[in-house]
């Protein structure tokens, strides 16, 4: 994968983006995309025509932007079509914000993201059995004075994600459990000092949650927003997103409490980052065509992407009647891998169902609070689009009611005493 630097020089403007806010060297672009023989032939035989970017982002990115580019030529038809994935460092963090706090540790977090995603395109992607996006190139951005830039493989048309609201289904996450299952075996046979000990991006999650009293705040804001309805949980839950101790165990250390080793980890596992390949009829298959977003993949918890993937994405009556069948396929799979390799595995289901309940917890209050982060977009969107904007909030609250109700089941394991300075 080809890499630069952003620097002044770098960005003449000849490639505007369409917010006009930053733009991207033309012969970067075509530079990094020679460097594959898909492209090579065409960009040295025939002059270009255009160049034309569109954002298809649709609301999902909060800190990035993405671009459809299509390449055009004068003599021939056919195109290049690949994917620009633009991080800019101005970019707010509106789930984690203070209005009282300085946009510099916000710079620094989104360059950090970005600085990211690049060394997993680079060091791990090549080498895993797991559906990740072919890049092309990559333009770093680590002293902030431009735009981060991914040049990728472009799914459009070819694949598309589900919408929150209406989740996965079983079949899908049967799918996700055994994809996950190999891409955990990959590190759990290599070498360890070739990854563990390198990647830590959870600490600064944390961080955040606990200095921004992330819990306390959107749980309060969930009270008001559904008066009654929620209480007997934020009551009960309260106290717990108070403690940086719980947070930590919630997204760091319940695995270790149970006895599992390390993998490495997607750490945004939800819809928005993973595509799904269209039928011939439009409709989404239950085949994965690509995980992306890897800007928060850190080392941590075998479950902690499946767990994410259950409780934010999948309706409760269907998570609650298959999500230990998932974990058991999800173990089932790596164990039957690993005897493959020769590996022995070293825990037991057991040891995943514990590992499951203590971050189940953490991510029912995740859900919690994301209701009234979610709803914040509504006053922007289309009048025309209320109604289902409202409907679609509305579903994914049930789901955080049911999980917040599962996970008061399981409170009773992990005593507030536990978790006390």
């Amino acid at each position: 994968m080809a890499t630069a630097t952003a620097g002044c020089s770098l960005y003449s403007v000849l490639i505007q983006l369409d917010d006009q806010t930053c733009s991207i060297q033309k012969q970067w672009l075509i530079a990094s995309l020679k460097n594959h023989a898909e492209f090579q032939s065409k960009l040295e035989v025939y002059p270009i025509e255009n160049i034309s970017l569109t954002n298809i982002t649709g609301g999902k990115g909060t800190i990035s932007a993405v671009y459809r580019c299509v390449i055009s030529f004068k003599d021939i038809e056919e195109t290049i079509e690949v994917v620009l994935k633009v991080s800019d460092p101005n970019k707010t963090l509106p789930a984690f914000d203070r209005t009282d706090e300085s946009s510099a540790p916000k710079t620094k977090a989104i360059v950090g993201f970005h600085e990211a995603e690049c060394d997993f395109y680079e060091h791990y992607a090549p080498n895993l059995d797991f559906p990740v996006p072919q890049v092309y190139g990559a333009l770093r951005c680590v002293d902030a004075t431009g735009p981060g830039v991914i040049i990728m493989e472009s799914f459009c048309e070819k694949a598309d994600t589900v919408t929150l609201a209406a989740g996965f289904n079983q079949y899908q996450l049967f799918n996700i459990a055994k994809h996950l299952a190999l891409f955990h075996k990959h590190f759990l046979c290599l070498r360890s000092e070739e990854w563990r000990g390198k990647h830590d991006s959870s600490t600064n999650v944390v961080k955040r949650l606990v200095n921004t009293d992330f819990f306390s705040t959107n749980l309060e804001k969930l009270r008001l927003l559904k008066p009654g309805q929620f209480n007997h949980g934020i009551n009960r839950f309260l106290p717990y997103g108070k403690l940086a101790k719980f947070i930590k165990f919630g997204l760091q250390d319940a695995y270790k409490e149970a006895g599992l080793p390390s993998v490495l980890v997607h750490g945004d596992f939800w819809c928005n980052n993973i595509l799904w390949r269209k039928n011939p009829d439009g409709s989404l298959s239950n085949e994965i065509a690509v995980v992306v977003d890897w800007q928060l993949f850190d080392e941590g918890s075998p479950i902690r992407d499946i767990t994410r993937a259950l409780v934010m994405c999948m309706d409760a009556d269907i998570r609650r009647e298959y999500q230990y069948d998932i974990l058991q396929c999800y173990y089932d799979t790596l164990l039957k891998l690993m005897q493959e390799e020769g590996q022995k595995l070293e825990f037991t289901f057991e040891q995943i169902v514990r590992a499951y309940k203590g971050s189940f917890i953490y991510q029912a209050m995740l859900i919690m609070c994301l209701g009234p982060y979610l709803s914040s977009f509504e006053s922007q969107s289309d009048v025309r689009n209320k109604a289902i904007l409202l409907f679609r909030r509305e579903k994914f609250l049930l789901r955080a009611l049911f999980a917040m109700d599962e996970a008061l089941e399981m409170l009773p394991e992990f005593p507030l005493e536990k978790f006390a300075d």
